[in-house]
């Protein structure tokens, strides 16, 4: 099985594997550089989608690479989760007015997207996954990568390879434990 290097740590991914859903929050990022670097250079027919979350625009890192003429526009798509877990969730006591939305986080209407990117508000969970990552198969693969809450909330604590928490998201949405890296 051919490996990828992140630093000094090498990391095997196998070849029959021909759609990656990639997930990063922060600086998360850095890594999936290279593991989408050494997808297309052993694969030419592998699909790769990274969902990459910040709390505001200012945080994006990378944005010059992740957009630029390296990564072939027809397999790579990019997702900008752009707020905090707290976007999606409606708080405060029951009353007769209509719920009305935090503003967008700072920079987000102003945010430039490439041709092969797209941004939604609010924090990589469940139903973002769901919407833009690959469903779970035989040759799909899931990578996430970042704090230790987004494992918790995601796939379970990143000590615990080949598992997943039940009830995280990538159980809920039924994909093989053996399927999920955790970084």
């Amino acid at each position: 099985m051919p490996e990828v290097c992140l630093g000094r740590f090498p990391l095997p991914l196998p070849l029959n594997v021909k759609t990656w859903t990639l997930i990063a929050v922060g600086v998360g990022v850095a890594p999936m550089i290279s593991i989408i670097r050494h997808i297309f250079s052993t694969s030419d027919d592998s699909r790769v989608t990274l969902l990459y979350g910040v709390r505001e625009c200012a945080d994006l890192l990378l944005k010059d690479i992740l957009e630029g003429p390296e990564f072939p526009v027809e397999r790579f798509k990019l997702i900008y989760c752009v707020g905090t877990r707290f976007a999606n969730i409606h708080m405060g006591a029951k009353t007769k007015n209509e719920h009305v939305p935090p503003p967008p986080p700072t920079g987000y209407n102003e945010l430039e997207l490439s041709r092969n990117s797209c941004k939604t508000i609010g924090w990589v969970n469940e139903d973002k996954i769901r919407t833009h990552g690959f469903p779970p198969s035989n040759d799909t693969r899931v990578v996430v990568c970042g704090l230790p809450g987004v494992y918790d909330k995601l796939c379970g604590s990143r000590f615990e390879p080949n598992s997943l928490t039940p009830g995280c998201a990538l159980s809920n949405l039924s994909y093989a434990a053996d399927s999920v890296l955790k970084l």
